[in-house]
């Protein structure tokens, strides 16, 4: 079979000759609707008498200032400003006044409403950072400058002073881990602005009136008195706040946490005990008074607590040990008697320790002269040494000797 090629294959099925093209069609020569000119024209007019009646009767104006809504904020809207930054609140006060020209008393009002708000908004940033160093103290050091700007513009502001000193406080009560932190802040303050410390003395006495067995009060205003240095006003509110903790009374009738009261009174106590019997001894004789009559009534525990802060006290509260004591003592004892002689010649110990006896003494004496003297003559030495291992061992101990 021999291979046969036809006439190629067109892949185009259509007609062998398609007709003319369609013209496009063109509104400018459209006879398919002469009318389509009038429809348009009249639909036009209608639409330019709408927007007349519009603009009669609208009550827009042109002149009227921008709109946004409440979500939007401007890149350079004063708002944004820091409310910590002294600049920023002066250009949120000349922007208010530049949008409130009208009437001197709006204005007034304006201002002072928007200062409160200012205010709030700063006592809220000293309430995230008073929560900051809560969490971790150690971002104290780093919060004071944060706090220094803040505070700057109320330093001889006493109501937004108090509510500082209040906010600290609170804390203080709320979270007793934070009271080293919390007399931190308020010496900080103190330096900062004079009419700080009366507003919180005040606060203190307050609370006390309201809280008399409050355990974080106490524990607050010892740390205070610790670290203003034995600050009298203190020192005055924390006697008063241990006397409640340890009354005898509480005790006896059950009433209250007294445990609790009677752990925090002594954890206050090894704090600042040293400080208290300086200043107020006869009131540091009365709680410890108290103490003592209140150890009948403890568990286990609790009177040990209760002697570890006693046995404090008698020890100068650890300034002096008690066997420095306890050899005072005796060698005050010893002085009063006439017959007893002084040792001039200095003390020897051994190697535990105990000093060493008169016997002890002259035998070692007699040793290091021996040893000094290198005579040969009382050596006990060896007998399964031979001669010439007898002089060899002589020889060398003068020669140890003498050097």
């Amino acid at each position: 079979m021999g291979d046969t090629k036809g006439p190629p294959v067109s892949l185009w099925t259509g007609p062998e000759e398609a007709g003319p093209l369609r013209r496009p069609k063109d509104s400018r020569n459209n006879t398919q609707d002469p009318g389509l000119e009038q429809k348009l024209s009249d639909k036009l007019n209608n639409s330019l008498t709408f927007t007349e009646d519009i603009l009669s009767t609208s009550t827009l104006s042109v002149d009227a200032k921008e709109w946004f809504p409440p979500s939007h904020k401007a890149a350079n809207d004063s708002s944004q400003l820091p409310s910590s930054s002294l600049q920023g609140r002066l250009l949120k006060i000349k922007t208010l006044k530049d949008n409130n020209p009208t009437a001197d008393d709006q204005v007034s009002f304006n201002n002072e409403n928007y200062i409160v708000e200012i205010c709030n908004d700063d006592l809220q940033s000293l309430h995230e950072i008073i929560f900051r160093i809560t969490q971790d103290p150690g971002e104290y050091d780093s919060a004071l400058d944060v706090v220094q700007k803040v505070v700057e513009p109320y330093l001889e502001d006493v109501e937004f002073l108090g509510k500082l000193a209040n906010l600290i406080v609170e804390q203080a009560l709320l979270i007793p881990s934070f009271s080293y932190s919390a007399a931190r802040l308020c010496l900080f303050m103190e330096e900062q602005s004079g009419l700080f410390k009366p507003g919180l003395v005040l606060l203190c006495q307050k609370k006390i009136d309201q809280l008399p067995y409050d355990q974080g009060l106490t524990l607050f205003l010892a740390e205070l008195y610790a670290q203003q240095y034995a600050e009298e006003m203190y020192g005055t509110l924390l006697l008063k706040c241990l006397k409640n903790l340890v009354k005898v009374e509480n005790c006896i009738q059950e009433s209250g946490d007294f445990p609790n009261n009677l752990k925090v009174a002594c954890q206050v106590l090894k704090l600042t005990g040293s400080l208290l019997d300086a200043h107020y001894t006869k009131d540091v004789d009365y709680i410890f008074d108290q103490l003592e009559l209140s150890k009948n009534h403890l568990s286990d525990s609790l009177k040990s607590l209760v002697q570890c802060v006693v046995n404090l006290r008698s020890t100068n509260w650890g300034k002096t040990n008690a066997n420095h004591i306890e050899n005072n003592k005796i060698t005050s004892q010893l002085g009063k008697d006439v017959n007893y002689q002084y040792n001039t010649e200095g003390v020897f110990y051994g190697p535990d320790g105990i000093e060493l006896t008169l016997e002890e003494r002259k035998w070692l004496d007699d040793m290091t002269d021996f040893c000094s003297d290198g005579s040969d003559t009382d050596l006990d030495l060896n007998p399964e040494m031979d001669e010439e291992m007898q002089i060899a061992y002589k020889q060398f101990l003068r020669q140890k000797n003498s050097s």
